[in-house]
């Protein structure tokens, strides 16, 4: 059982436990504020502090549980967001490293074939290639 799985348990049976929300009483004889709901006594304190903060402890860890579920919610939701994203950009490379070895290929058969040919298009497309960097710079 995961800590949040036993803040719920307890929380829960917290609830069932009680008649309604807890209240900050009056101070008992021996000086302790009490705590509790509809007749029930939960806690008893010496100081209002710690007792404000039992008094609302059930509207807490609600709040905080329902907090880290869509915490937890979002979380997972963009761990598989980024899955998929890596899966896509994986394939993406694989598809750039065929294209590319495809591309030295038929340069290469170019070269073999038409000499001259193959360097007028590469001396081509390094002028426009670098007139496109220039042009974004």
């Amino acid at each position: 059982m995961s800590k949040l799985q036993e803040i719920r348990k307890v929380l829960e049976a917290a609830t069932e436990a009680r008649t309604g929300p807890w209240y900050i009483g009056a101070q008992s004889p021996n000086g302790c504020i009490n705590i509790g709901s509809k007749g029930v006594m939960v806690a008893q304190c010496l100081e209002a502090s710690p007792a404000a903060l039992i008094a609302h402890t059930p509207e807490y860890l609600s709040y905080l549980l329902q907090r880290v579920e869509i915490q937890e919610s979002r979380l997972e939701s963009l761990n598989e967001e980024s899955m998929s994203n890596f899966r896509a950009a994986h394939e993406r490379g694989k598809e750039s490293k065929r294209l590319r070895k495809a591309l030295e290929e038929a340069f290469e058969r170019l070269c073999n074939a038409q000499p001259n040919t193959a360097g007028f298009i590469l001396a081509a497309a390094l002028k426009e290639g670098r007139q496109a960097n220039e042009t974004t710079e």
